[in-house]
């Protein structure tokens, strides 16, 4: 995307300049509560984004609730290509969504190809207790995923 802006210089002459502004899917994001699991599969809680093999992977570390598959609280631990762009084609399980990156990089919009009712929101963390928090929850998951491979 091409972000177009307006500059006054000294003369009082206009330029245009071009800025482009790039994705950055890598954080810890925190999700609403409005996917209605009920009906749908859905995000909860806490998501974590992470780079992999030198920044070309995307490890989306997290957990769904709802129907099918989701109905047992299954951690979602997945490794896709790095996106270079705002959205990504992706499947929670067997439930197809697109995840949408918003410009400012500080929301994942989770559209759910199921309806509206199944959609979710993640909302970056910013502080670095929270920052803390996302990592140890990566360490946990990360471990428990190891320890169910053994079993």
């Amino acid at each position: 995307m091409t972000v177009f802006m307006k500059i006054i210089n000294a003369k009082t002459t206009k330029e245009n300049v071009f800025i482009r502004v790039l994705p950055n899917w890598i954080g810890s994001w925190s999700t609403d509560r409005k996917c209605d699991n009920s009906t749908c599969c859905c995000f909860f809680d806490y998501i974590t984004t992470s780079a992999q093999d030198n920044g070309t992977k995307l490890q989306i570390i997290g957990q769904a609730y709802g129907i099918g598959i989701c109905a047992a609280k299954p951690l979602v631990f997945t490794t896709i290509d790095m996106p270079k762009d705002f959205t990504l084609p992706y499947r929670l399980f067997e439930y197809p969504v697109n995840l949408s990156l918003s410009q400012d990089n500080q929301v994942i919009s989770v559209i759910n190809l199921a309806g509206s009712q199944c959609n979710t929101i993640a909302v970056r963390l910013k502080s670095d207790a929270t920052r803390a928090k996302g990592i140890l929850i990566v360490i946990l998951l990360s471990s428990f995923v190891g320890i169910k491979n053994i079993f």
